[in-house]
């Protein structure tokens, strides 16, 4: 277990670490107001639909490049990370501008008005941030595939401290800023999305010369990244659509209720960020074993994988049964959320 372990645990503390974003702004509008946390849930909800969705595409990167570095092919590497970058460029553009309609229609969907109006100027700046953090994937794979984990997950760590400073900042009126309430977890979410950019892309650069690498779109292997990486989209979507729906559709019900839901989706997608980096760390295992042509090996990785993240998952269904109190009362002293939430 141990390889498998080494290079999950930065993985893993990685998805932790944009996951965790999720919860410190909660946190702060915790304090503010259900109604606040509610449109923090319901923006953040359907930003997720188009962030997941580009991240399920690139996801076949996990294959693709730990594969042709198992096989020491340095220059397909870098050219499928190339690729890579194209996709996520193109990707972003029409969710964008889905996001950007839909975040006018929470109101004909049903959803409190005073909460509509804010979670809809939540999602317009969030949508923002999707080009950052799809490009900040793509160079993560990049790193990862070749078994370099840890600037990420430092890059990562770094983030969630930008990014409380700017809860802290936006949402009370800390430091000069304006009292945002929720919209000011969007600003912050912005601020620290696109310091994770600029920082892997700075980390890239300082161990290899990027002006070598040939920004020459190839369909070919788009097409190769798109056709495998499309169905995990499409999947990706639907799973968390669900949960993004049900989010929409408890903002028919009163704030209470809302924010109640919102926490306890929070929680749950907390612990989903562990069994996904098992999952994430045994692609890069497997395909640099395929790539040398140890199928044996290949398939041993994947099924310690699949035992760590089964043993994991049932540890922390114990967790909530016996801990609900103590889980829930982390994100809000309101009673009335406290009791909904239980």
């Amino acid at each position: 277990m141990k390889p498998l372990l080494r290079l999950a645990g930065p993985v893993i503390v990685g998805y932790v670490g944009m996951m965790a974003m999720g919860v410190v702004d909660l946190l702060f509008v915790g304090r503010v107001s259900p109604v606040a946390v509610g449109a923090v849930g319901i923006g953040s909800a359907a930003f997720a639909w188009g962030l997941v969705f580009g991240i399920g595409i690139l996801s076949s990167l996990d294959y693709f490049i730990p594969h042709a570095f198992g096989r020491g092919d340095r220059e397909a590497c870098r050219n499928y990370a190339i690729q890579g970058i194209w996709i996520a460029t193109l990707v972003c553009l029409p969710l964008m501008v889905g996001m950007q309609w839909l975040s006018f229609r929470f109101g004909e969907m049903g959803v409190q008005p005073e909460v509509a109006e804010s979670a809809g100027e939540v999602l317009r700046l969030l949508l923002w941030s999707l080009p950052p953090s799809l490009l900040f994937t793509v160079f993560r794979q990049y790193l990862q595939a070749m078994s370099e984990v840890r600037q990420a997950m430092w890059i990562l760590l770094a983030a969630n401290l930008v990014n409380a400073i700017g809860d802290y900042a936006f949402v009370f009126g800390k430091f000069g800023a304006p009292a945002l309430g929720a919209v000011g977890t969007a600003w912050a979410t912005l601020f620290s999305r696109t310091f994770t950019l600029v920082a892997i892309a700075w980390v890239v650069r300082s161990r290899e010369r990027l002006s070598t690498w040939s920004p020459t779109p190839r369909w070919a292997t788009m097409r190769e990244i798109v056709r495998m990486g499309l169905p995990a989209g499409l999947y990706m979507l639907f799973e968390v659509g669900i949960f993004a729906f049900t989010t929409i559709l408890a903002g028919r019900l009163d704030a209470v209720q809302l924010a109640a839901h919102q926490i306890v989706l929070n929680l749950a997608s907390q612990t989903f960020m562990v069994p996904l980096g098992l999952g994430s760390a045994a692609a890069v295992l497997v395909g640099q074993s395929l790539g040398r042509g140890q199928y044996a090996e290949a398939r041993m990785w994947g099924w310690r994988a699949l035992t760590l993240g089964v043993g994991f998952a049932a540890t922390f269904c114990a967790v909530f049964l016996l801990f609900p109190e103590v889980l829930l009362g982390a994100y809000t002293p309101d009673p009335e959320v406290l009791a909904a939430g239980m």
